[in-house]
């Protein structure tokens, strides 16, 4: 994986978490998410095709997209749900923005109407309940009714 650039590190864990989670990948997921061309998303899906995932997708006609196949191993991305769910957030605020035009463009165009995508729950911790992150690296947090 050495000789990826940071962008291209980014647009195969996309790739891959939008397969994963999804289903199907089409060059428009990676162009609309990183503004970039038609021929630069195909590249960087025959690239990941042929370099990390000869066997891992196939394209799909009738999906006019790319599917994971029973090969389909994320390397790109821990293959967690979280990671989508985070996706589908970042995307939110950046609609949100976007509309109160704080922003250009949103990061991806995710209209699916079967998804309703909820607001993280503000939470507040007081600094002095906090007894410090463990060497597992996780907050323990001790709270208060």
């Amino acid at each position: 994986m050495g000789e990826l650039t940071w962008d291209q590190t980014l647009r195969f864990r996309l790739l891959e978490i939008v397969l994963q989670w999804e289903g199907r990948l089409t060059t428009n997921h990676l162009c609309s998410a990183f503004n970039i061309g038609r021929q630069q998303a195909s590249k960087d899906i025959n690239r990941y095709i042929k370099k990390y995932s000869p066997n891992g997708l196939e394209y799909d006609s009738k999906l006019r997209g790319y599917k994971p196949t029973a090969f389909f191993v994320p390397r790109f991305s821990e293959g967690k749900v979280d990671e989508y769910l985070t996706l589908l957030h970042q995307e939110k605020q950046q609609v949100r923005q976007h509309l109160e035009r704080r922003m250009a463009l949103p990061l991806m165009d995710l209209r699916y109407g079967h998804i309703e995508i909820l607001n993280v729950p503000a939470r507040h911790i007081d600094p002095r309940d906090r007894s410090g992150f463990g060497a597992s690296g996780s907050l323990s947090v001790e709270g208060r009714c």
